[in-house]
């Protein structure tokens, strides 16, 4: 498992590259922008790998804080005094 995962690494990483290097090329911002594009791809990636911590709070999204726009906002239910077939 340990191979194959060194012998991919190397295929990865060259073809990480090589396609940041085609996307950099097609947007014509070469040598422009924020100082940590300038950086090699993998670079970046092993810079934002280092702290899982900090990865896992900025790919979860707290979905029960957030409101939908254009849905109506939920009517609070009143809380009935007895169950259901109940006098």
């Amino acid at each position: 498992m340990a191979k194959r995962f060194a012998d991919f690494t190397v295929f990865r990483n060259r073809t990480l590259q090589k396609w940041h290097d085609k996307t950099k090329l097609a947007s014509g911002k070469l040598g422009k922008g924020f100082g940590a594009f300038e950086r090699s791809v993998l670079t970046q990636i092993d810079h934002i790998l280092v702290d899982k911590e900090r990865l896992l709070r900025r790919t979860q999204t707290k979905r029960s804080v957030y409101r939908v726009l254009g849905k109506p906002e939920p009517a609070a239910q009143p809380i009935p005094e007895s169950l259901p077939g109940e006098p």
